[in-house]
């Protein structure tokens, strides 16, 4: 067991290393340069960020706390050490998100007496220095189908800019459901703290199917009553007392406040110039973005690993999987909301797959991760022989690791092209000139490279940072985006 566990801590590191080396190759891109330059011209960093999430609320996207964190990212990055403090912090939003998805798959007290399990908390217990099968097998697999699963991982992982608008937004939701798991997945009542408070405003905040689709599953859970006496014949209905509904009513205060900036209309208009269309044309699209989703690589592997666990756990289950779906709370409110986050798109622009998708795709592997620990998982990590958990450990942790240290080959490579041609043109700018034309280079990301026009918003600040009058690049077909 030892060698296990032994094995388990220094292949979970490395799973972290090499998150935080791609992280930190990862040059400035696409937007971050105009991020940067903003951040170059201020005085005082927080003054600053405040400042600039008021201007994107005004003016573009609405997305206050996210452009807040982004100004932190560019003004942290260091002309010597790149990106260093950021892939350090970065690395940290990675490890609490899979902490806190840990704690909140995880048997709790409500869910443990529902199942039977004797003393099934006991396997749980997070502890890096009392690990357990239960709890090593538990990580390994939110770390496999977590990997596998996050789609255009590039942008919404890696790219300083992006990953303020998924990674660490997705944060504040692997946070919040975590310490929220008793009120907002299991239908306890709210408990009251300044901390929890914050949490809601912060989740109504942080992206736009998320706030929505938290209230959509606290409010049906309090019709829930309702319906069921209706389907008695008795159509009384108790209203929930004020205090009850106060924690939905944040909620969807701070939603409606995030939903409602103008800057979403401006990048609604820009981004849709002729109008987003009817309704028909968005359900289309938004169907078949759900099949698209489903369809991915990336869906695919987390199905098929899904798939593979769930046949060889069917001797172990007592119940069928959508009994076990329907009894338990805490997996039905995780599939619940992920149906909901998805269908929030419906109407809107009509698609959610992309990087639209991400915060969607790991609330899935929530659920997936939740589902096969109830339905015989426990129970096979108990009758496994140690040789044979160990093997299976290990497999699941290398093809974890093996995502990682791909990305980091690869973007340690487009990043020494980059650096090659900002050496390029700082040689040029020497040598006295002020007009410089360079060569374009593809990139894994499917970001815009700089463009033919000087002028272009990726250009226009990356010139005034290296200190040139004007910069452009030469197309070629090799510089398609991948």
């Amino acid at each position: 067991m030892k060698a296990i566990t032994f094995t388990f801590k220094v292949l979970f590191f490395t799973y972290f290393l090499f998150f935080f080396l791609a992280t930190f190759e990862t040059p400035l891109l696409a937007d971050d340069y105009g991020y940067r330059w903003t951040a170059l011209n201020g005085s005082n960093p927080l003054l600053d960020s405040i400042q600039v999430a008021i201007d994107y609320y005004k003016n573009w996207g609405g997305r206050s706390l996210a452009h807040f964190f982004a100004h932190w990212m560019m003004w942290s990055y260091s002309n010597e050490y790149g990106f260093l403090i950021y892939a350090m912090i970065n690395t940290l939003v990675l490890v609490t998100i899979v902490y806190c998805s840990y704690l909140v798959v995880i048997p709790s007290d409500s869910s443990t007496n529902q199942m039977q399990h004797l003393s099934s908390l006991s396997f749980f217990r997070p502890s890096w220095n009392h690990l357990n099968t239960h709890s090593m097998a538990t990580l390994a697999l939110l770390l496999l189908l977590m990997t596998i699963n996050a789609k255009a991982h590039y942008q919404t992982i890696f790219w300083a800019t992006g990953a303020a608008h998924y990674l660490w937004m997705y944060l504040i939701l692997a946070v919040g459901l975590a310490a929220l798991k008793e009120f907002i997945l299991e239908g306890q009542e709210f408990r009251f703290s300044l901390i929890n408070l914050i949490l809601l405003l912060a989740l109504g905040f942080s992206y736009e199917n998320v706030g929505l689709s938290l209230c959509a599953l606290i409010g049906l859970r309090y019709l829930t009553p309702f319906f069921k006496l209706k389907k008695k014949g008795i159509k009384s209905f108790v209203l929930p007392s004020l205090r009850a509904l106060f924690p939905m009513g944040l909620l969807l205060g701070s939603s409606l406040i995030m939903l409602m900036a103008p800057g979403n209309q401006v990048r609604e208009k820009i981004a849709y110039p002729d109008g987003t269309g009817t309704l028909l044309p968005k359900i289309q699209w938004w169907l078949e973005s759900v099949v698209i989703f489903l369809g991915r690589p990336e869906g695919l592997l987390t199905l098929f690993v899904f798939g593979i666990l769930t046949y060889k756990l069917k001797s172990l289950r007592t119940k069928p999987l959508w009994k076990i779906i329907s009894e338990t709370p805490l997996i039905f409110n995780l599939g619940l909301l992920c149906l909901l986050m998805s269908a929030s798109y419906l109407g809107h622009s009509g698609n959610f797959y992309g990087r639209k998708s991400f915060n969607i795709g790991w609330v899935f592997c929530l659920f997936l991760t939740s589902l096969l620990l109830r339905s015989g998982m426990i129970e096979a990590i108990s009758k496994l022989k140690l040789k044979m958990f160990g093997s299976v450990l290990i497999l699941f942790l290398i093809l974890a690791n093996s995502r990682w240290i791909y990305d980091y080959a690869i973007i340690k490579s487009f990043n020494s092209k980059i650096k090659s041609r900002e050496q390029e043109i700082i040689s040029l700018k020497e040598k006295g000139q002020q007009d410089i034309t360079v060569n374009s280079i593809a990139n894994p990301f499917g970001l815009e490279d700089l463009s033919d026009d000087p002028h272009h918003y990726i250009n226009a600040p990356y010139s005034k940072i290296l200190g040139i009058h004007s910069l452009k690049v030469i197309p070629s077909t090799s510089s398609i985006q991948q």
